[in-house]
């Protein structure tokens, strides 16, 4: 497929030339019997050639192509959207199955207590599997219950998740409402949990011992009862550790990409976007129009600078330069960006050789650049200084350009991005139609905000709409993915918390209400209330230990899975790793010592005539 620069010609002809863009998506239709994976093969085959012709260039590139329904979303952003919605689902199943197990364990307890309930109904002629539908029918109506309840929530958690910002200005249409899909989505799982996990409570209360159970209303609980409750407990207890531990290495990752330096200071900045290309500026008008803007927005009362960049640090975009090396002869690409003088003072970024750009770097002198400290160190390594070495573009006739200054080392698209070289040139040399005016203010940004669009409009009324935002807020669409994950699944984890304790706590007092007898035997025996609470806290200790244990080592490796996702963390976080696991076990330790400490106090007298 053949593309002319004449099919967009709004864009400028650099995006255009440079040999190392990768900013275009192509669609095209396959040729009839030519298969998805042939065409595969063929531009993957193409790519290889380019690799071998320019190594420097597409040393590790490959062409991709997509069936147009995998292909709704950037491809640099598509690994990382669906990794996270595969991470959300897995963390939701996480929480629907400890729900499940409390649920299952909930009436496994209601089952024991309606023994004598089931066994005059068995006495009496119905059958096991007419009891068991009764007991399963039961279950699923509770479930499905739960599930209309959780539709009302998640209506609600969907209006939150429009709040978060969209990373990047990526323009996202996301479908997030309730449709008839979710309905009958929310319908079938809850049918099917309550099913599954209602038809063993079901099966196991509709056997009875009948003779036990018509005799007492406590009859001794049978062992595979008390083994399949404390599986539960068990399960419960680890698959919150594997969410609770999830949540811990997202909150980290977060605090870890808020505390990295990002090289400018972020406070008291205001973005304001302009595009003359829309406005149908010529260069020449565009230059003129721009040193006016910094010169009248530069003396505002509350303004300490003002200046221009074309490409914002941590926007998600970039934008490269194919330059030769010293002594090379074949292209390097490196990071570009365009910026005015006194970009790197208003931002905070400082110089660490050289001089900035100045009013002399006009388009008629000598080609300059200002490089950061990873391209001088790749291009010239060795040398302290670089300032006055010459750098060649590989552009064809191109002047080589004489580098002014060095600056220090920042990332240009994300947090996550490696320190790449990067060339700025100054905006009088390398004109670009869309530029960010960059102000740094005294106090709040927004404050100045309508008096720069004052002077923007008092130069020209006809501007197309002002979009404008604080640097803060810049960096928190940057980080909105981190955010985002650590918010939800901190929410879904402490949701999982509060199920695990509410799980523990009914067991061990139902634990404790159907040994009453027992404990007051042994008190009635010379046992002390420590010996009984310490009995009850020592089993109940057992189960959390086997469930601490399983839910580790499943963390363990679960999140190495998750690697692509952390930043400045490993998967395997100490920190994490020992802290979530003592949190989570003091919390259901406090809920096992309530009906422990109630099973203590218990007058044996009473305890005694107990039924």
């Amino acid at each position: 497929m053949a593309m002319h620069r004449e099919a967009v010609p709004a864009l400028p002809a650099e995006m255009l030339d440079w040999r190392g863009a990768d900013w275009l998506l192509v669609t095209g239709r396959l040729k009839p019997g030519v298969s998805l994976p042939q065409a595969r093969a063929a531009v993957q085959g193409m790519s290889g050639q380019l690799a071998q012709a320019y190594p420097e260039i597409h040393r590790n590139w490959t062409a991709e192509l997509f069936p147009l329904s995998g292909a709704r979303f950037w491809p640099a952003y598509r690994g990382s959207i669906v990794s996270f919605l595969e991470l959300l689902a897995a963390a939701t199943g996480l929480v629907l199955l400890i729900a499940c197990f409390n649920v299952a364990n909930l009436l496994l307890t209601r089952g024991v207590k309606r023994r004598k309930e089931i066994a005059v109904r068995l006495a009496l002629g119905a059958s096991r599997g007419r009891l068991v539908r009764q007991l399963a029918t039961e279950s699923v109506l509770v479930s499905v219950l739960g599930g209309v309840a959780g539709l009302a929530v998640a209506s609600w958690t969907l209006a939150l998740f429009r709040t978060f910002p969209q990373p990047f200005k990526i323009p996202l249409e996301l479908d997030a409402h309730l449709d008839a899909h979710a309905l009958l989505f929310s319908l079938l799982c809850s049918l099917v949990t309550g099913i599954l996990f209602g038809l063993g409570p079901a099966r196991h209360a509709s056997r009875p011992d009948l003779a036990l159970s018509l005799k007492s209303e406590t009859p001794a609980p049978g062992l595979r009862g008390f083994a399949l409750r404390n599986a539960f407990v068990i399960a419960q207890v680890a698959l919150s550790l594997v969410l609770l531990v999830g949540a811990g290495l997202f909150v980290r990752t977060l605090a870890q990409a808020q505390a990295s330096d990002p090289a400018f200071r972020e406070g008291s900045l205001l973005l304001v976007d302009l595009d003359l290309a829309v406005a149908g500026y010529s260069p020449e008008r565009g230059q003129q129009f721009y040193s006016q803007v910094m010169d009248r927005v530069g003396i505002l009362p509350g303004v300490e600078g003002a200046a221009l960049v074309w490409i914002v640090p941590l926007s998600g975009m970039r934008a490269g330069q194919d330059v030769l090396p010293p002594n090379a002869t074949r292209p390097l690409q490196v990071n570009s960006n365009t910026v005015s003088p006194s970009y790197f003072q208003a931002l905070g970024l400082p110089l660490v050789r050289g001089r900035d750009f100045n009013d002399r770097d006009t388009e008629g002198a000598p080609p300059v650049a200002i490089v950061n400290e990873a391209m001088a160190r790749r291009f010239w390594p060795g040398i302290p200084d670089p300032t006055g070495k010459m750098l060649q573009l590989a552009k064809a006739g191109s002047a080589p350009l004489q580098i002014v200054g060095v600056v220090r080392d920042g990332r240009m698209t994300s947090f996550r991005e490696e320190i790449r070289p990067c060339l700025y040139r100054p905006i009088s040399q390398d004109y670009k139609p869309e530029m960010t005016l960059v102000t740094r203010t005294l106090g709040n940004p927004l404050a100045t905000l309508a008096a720069v669009r004052r002077e923007l409009h008092g130069l020209d009324k006809d501007l197309p709409r002002i979009q404008a935002e604080t640097m803060q807020a810049h960096l928190n669409r940057a980080l909105s993915q981190e955010r985002l994950t650590a918010s939800l699944l901190s929410g879904l984890g402490l949701l999982a918390l509060v199920l695990a304790v509410i799980g523990i706590y009914g067991v061990m007092s139902f634990s404790v209400a159907r040994r009453t007898r027992e404990i007051g035997i042994r008190m009635a025996l010379g046992a002390q209330a420590r010996n009984v609470l310490a009995m009850i806290l020592r089993s109940a200790a057992i189960l959390l230990a086997a469930g601490l244990g399983i839910g580790w080592a499943t963390a363990w490796v679960v999140t190495c899975f998750a690697t692509s996702l952390l930043y400045g963390v490993s998967p395997t976080d100490p920190l994490t790793f020992v802290a979530v696991p003592a949190v989570l076990g003091a919390v259901a330790l406090i809920a096992c010592f309530l009906p422990a400490r109630r099973a203590a106090r218990v007058d044996p007298t009473v305890a005694l005539r107990y039924e």
